[in-house]
């Protein structure tokens, strides 16, 4: 079979998995190899998007990194306060300054929704971490924590915590601080080529690789799904083994999985709980479809 061939099967059943429910049947007469070769496929060139998307993004950015790092540079060598000196012993923190202390970037407080952020970082050693809130900043850092926004939700509505208790005996001050920065910022220069090659590596590598990854997440949760879906089946009485709804839930997944790549074109997201429960939904509507004549279908293997 040509690569045109196979590209026009899958172009075929990923159209029926999305949109057809009487399609579903004809799933139940295939074997499970068939399926999670289509889902493979499917993964892939969902990743494949989503490479070529970042791909597109970067080459019209990249220009703009020089002038980038450029800024950085100069942000971060005049970033530190001269007169902060900050201590920490045996997982204890305190500094030499009247607190609360802040130190503040207008580039981070001009980008984000008002009142969200107005500082970089708060200091303040009589401070709780459930005061986080409160002092409108990135990271607040207490007497013995640094406190900062859940990366996932990217707001001050959840927060971690992480504490200096493996931390026994550190001095920062900005002399300190120079003499790391001025070491570190060098390796900036690399950034633009370094981006280059790995788009370029990526596009390709990254959608074999992750397909594989991101399929075997899909099929352990399916695993699970399926033995729901299979005691729904039943209700429906559908002659179908646990094996068959198995089966029929991997392609039952191509409606939720792009719904979420659409989605996240536009940076919405979805709950877990949402996404179980529309995909638990679809299925119960496939399920209910199955004709009479293939609910005593004698399955395939």
């Amino acid at each position: 079979m040509s690569i045109s061939t196979k590209l026009k099967t899958f172009a075929y059943i990923f159209k029926k998995s999305l949109t057809d429910i009487y399609y579903y049947p004809d799933i139940i007469k295939t074997s499970v190899k068939f399926s999670l070769k289509y889902f493979y496929l499917f993964l892939f060139f969902i990743l494949f998007v989503q490479s070529a998307l970042f791909v597109v993004n970067l080459a019209v950015n990249l220009p703009k990194i020089p002038q980038f790092v450029s800024q950085i540079k100069e942000r971060a060598k005049g970033l530190y306060p001269k007169e902060l000196i900050i201590t920490i012993k045996n997982g204890n923190l305190r500094t030499n300054v009247k607190e609360p202390y802040y130190i503040d970037l207008p580039e981070l407080t001009q980008n984000n929704v008002p009142d969200q952020f107005e500082h970089l970082v708060a200091f303040d050693t009589k401070g709780r971490v459930d005061d986080f809130k409160k002092y409108h900043t990135l990271f607040l850092v207490t007497r013995n924590a640094v406190v900062y926004p859940d990366r996932q939700q990217q707001s001050m509505s959840t927060y971690r915590v992480s504490y200096f208790d493996e931390v026994k005996n550190f001095i920062l001050d900005q002399t300190l601080y120079q003499n790391f920065i001025n070491k570190l910022l060098p390796y900036l220069d690399y950034l633009q080529p370094l981006l280059v090659v790995f788009a370029v590596v990526g596009i390709f590598i990254f959608p074999v690789l992750g397909a594989s990854f991101v399929m075997t997440g899909h099929l352990i949760y399916l695993l699970i799904m399926s033995v729901l879906l299979w005691l729904i089946a039943k209700v429906f009485k559908n002659h179908l083994s646990y094996k068959k709804v198995f089966q029929l839930s991997i392609h039952g997944l191509t409606l939720p999985i792009v719904v979420v790549f659409l989605l996240g074109l536009f940076t919405v997201t979805i709950s877990g709980l949402i996404y179980t429960s529309g995909f638990l939904l679809w299925m119960v509507i496939i399920l209910s479809k199955i004709p009479d004549q293939i609910k005593t279908i004698k399955e395939h293997s």
